[in-house]
C-alpha cells in the first residue's frame, strides 16, 4: 500500500503537458505533492540526490512515478533500468501512446506496474491512482515546486 500523502514524481518532456497533467490530477481530487522533471536522466539525478539512508516513509521519496514514454524515450527507459536496481521501489504508471505494445512490454519487464494511454480521459488516470491508494485528502493542496530542493534544479529542454 502506498502512503496517502506520498510524493508523485512526474517525468514528462513537455512542460505544458506536465502542467496539464497536474491540473487534471487536481481537478479529479488528487492533491498529492507533484514534482515534475523533463527526463528519466534528470529523474535519476534527483533520486540520487536524496539521502541514501532515507526512510521509505519520508515525503521526499516518491511513492508514485508517472513516466511518459512518448518523449525522451531512451532516457526514460534508462530510468526504469536504474529503478530496477534501486532499493526504493515506488509504484510506476507508464503514460504511453495507443498501440505502443512493444514499449509497454519493455516497461513492464523493467518494473512498471500500470499504464495509462496518452490522450484518453484523465479521470481514468485518476481512478488508476486512487486504486493504488496514493491520494491525499482534497483539503491539503500542496505542490512541490522545482525550487524545493536547492541542490537540484531540473533543466527543461
Amino acid at each position: 500500500m502506498v502512503d496517502s500523502s506520498g510524493l508523485i514524481l512526474l517525468i514528462e518532456g513537455s512542460m505544458d503537458r506536465a502542467l496539464q497533467i497536474q491540473a487534471q490530477l487536481r481537478f479529479h481530487g488528487i492533491t498529492n505533492p507533484v514534482y515534475s522533471l523533463p527526463s528519466g536522466e534528470q529523474a535519476i539525478r534527483f533520486m540520487t540526490s536524496l539521502p541514501a539512508d532515507a526512510d521509505p516513509a519520508d515525503s521526499a521519496l516518491p511513492q508514485l512515478v508517472l513516466l511518459n514514454l512518448r518523449q525522451e524515450a531512451e532516457a526514460n527507459f534508462e530510468f526504469l533500468r536504474w529503478m530496477e536496481g534501486n532499493e526504493h521501489k515506488p509504484v510506476m504508471i507508464v503514460l504511453a501512446e495507443p498501440f505502443a505494445s512493444e514499449n509497454l512490454q519493455e516497461a513492464f519487464d523493467l518494473g512498471a506496474n500500470h499504464f495509462h494511454v496518452n490522450g484518453s480521459d484523465s479521470r481514468f488516470l485518476a481512478e488508476n491512482i486512487r486504486s493504488i491508494e496514493i491520494i491525499r485528502p482534497a483539503k491539503a493542496n500542496k505542490y512541490v515546486s522545482a525550487s524545493r530542493d536547492s541542490e537540484f534544479t531540473p533543466q527543461w529542454a
